[in-house]
C-alpha cells in the first residue's frame, strides 16, 4: 500500500527550517536599516567637517543649517552642500545645533548638538560639536 502525504516529523522539520530562515531574513533587514542610519549620520558628520575645513582654509564664514530632515552647508547665503535624510529620519526643531557657524579658526563661532531620530529603529544619534575645540562626536542612544 502506497502512502500519500508527509509524516508529522517531516512537517515539523520543514516548519522549523522555514522559521529559522524567516528569523534570519528579519534580522538581516534590521541590520540593513541600522547600516543605512549609520551612513546618514556619517554623511552629516562629513558635512560638518567639510564646513569646518572650508572655513579654516578660506578664513571666511561658513554655516550649517539643520532643518526639516535636511542639513545644509552654507557660504555667503548659498547652499554648497546638502544632506537629505530618509523619510523615517527627522531632526527636531528644538536642538541647539540648528545653526552652526565656523569662521576661519578651529573653534566654531557657534557650536551645538544635532539630533537625528529614526522612528523605525527607535535610535537617536546625537552629533555634538565642541565649543572650544570644534571636535565632532557622535553618541547613539535609544529614544
Amino acid at each position: 500500500m502506497k502512502q500519500k502525504g508527509a509524516t508529522l516529523l517531516e512537517v515539523v522539520c520543514v516548519m522549523a527550517l522555514m522559521g529559522t530562515l524567516l528569523f534570519a531574513t528579519c534580522m538581516s533587514c534590521k541590520m540593513v536599516e541600522k547600516m543605512r542610519f549609520d551612513s546618514k549620520v556619517y554623511e552629516v558628520v562629513q558635512c560638518i567637517e567639510f564646513t569646518k575645513q572650508s572655513a579654516i582654509m578660506t578664513g571666511e564664514l561658513y554655516g550649517l543649517l539643520s532643518y526639516e530632515g535636511n542639513v545644509y552647508c552654507l557660504h555667503t547665503a548659498r547652499c554648497i552642500r546638502k544632506v537629505v535624510l530618509d523619510d523615517k529620519m527627522r531632526i527636531p526643531l528644538d536642538i541647539t545645533g540648528q545653526w552652526l557657524w565656523f569662521n576661519g579658526s578651529i573653534a566654531p563661532r557657534k557650536a551645538g548638538t544635532i539630533l537625528i531620530k529614526d522612528s523605525e529603529l527607535g535610535v537617536c544619534a546625537r552629533i555634538t560639536v565642541g565649543v572650544g575645540t570644534g571636535m565632532v562626536r557622535v553618541y547613539y542612544e535609544k529614544c
